[in-house]
């Protein structure tokens, strides 16, 4: 499935991104952004390449065909997931007010918790797996150059922010995995559960102090 210039996902995407950011400044859930993200649609070249099907193994050595984007994306789910657990749990622990809407657990709903992406595969901890690009589906640089096609991203408030669409692709799936890993996150806590996602490690400190 393609994903990286559908423009209602990836407005969401910005659109949560920002709401992480303002939370992280201190910002009032009242002073968010409105919409109104434009993302053009890429090239042909480009789309070519990033829809083009591709071998890749998951971590735990099985393949699967995807594509370029539907890779960037299953990775970006993968590294929120994680990131958005560890927050979620921390909030539930410290009985704070979630920081984002809580959603029923899969089933709950009707669903199955799947989105239906293609190459997508389940894991135990609710997430996505990892998915791993391999040495035989590295383009060359000149079709690298293709893929990375720059694009520009203009927010509501002026700002533009230089991109591309596998970066898009991968933050849309970030920003998709951060929301559903903070609720498993929240609800693992809140149900007195050991976390399944240690936070990481804070880097030790220098000896002898700052120089």
């Amino acid at each position: 499935m393609s994903r990286a210039w559908v423009c209602a996902a990836l407005c969401a995407a910005v659109l949560v991104a920002g709401a992480v950011a303002q939370e992280e400044a201190g910002m009032g859930k009242n002073e968010t952004m409105e919409e109104g993200i434009t993302v053009p649609p890429p090239p042909e070249a480009t789309k070519k390449l990033l829809e083009q099907k591709i071998k890749v193994k998951l971590a735990d050595g099985k393949e699967v065909e995807t594509s370029r984007v539907e890779l960037a994306f299953q990775n970006g789910i993968s590294k929120g997931f994680a990131e958005g657990y560890v927050m979620g749990y921390a909030d539930g622990k410290a009985n704070a007010e979630p920081k984002f809407p809580l959603m029923p657990p899969p089933g709950e709903d009707g669903s199955d918790g799947s989105d239906g992406s293609e190459g997508e595969e389940a894991s135990g901890d609710g997430g996505r797996r990892k998915l791993l690009q391999s040495d035989a589906n590295k383009l060359p640089p000149d079709q690298e150059k293709i893929l990375l096609a720059p694009v520009d991203l203009k927010l509501p408030n002026g700002t533009v922010i230089p991109t591309n669409y596998m970066e898009l692709a991968f933050n849309d799936g970030r920003n998709i995995g951060l929301l559903r890993g903070y609720n498993e996150g929240y609800a693992d806590a809140k149900a007195g559960k050991e976390p399944r996602i240690k936070a990481p490690a804070a880097p030790a400190a220098a000896e002898g102090g700052d120089k």
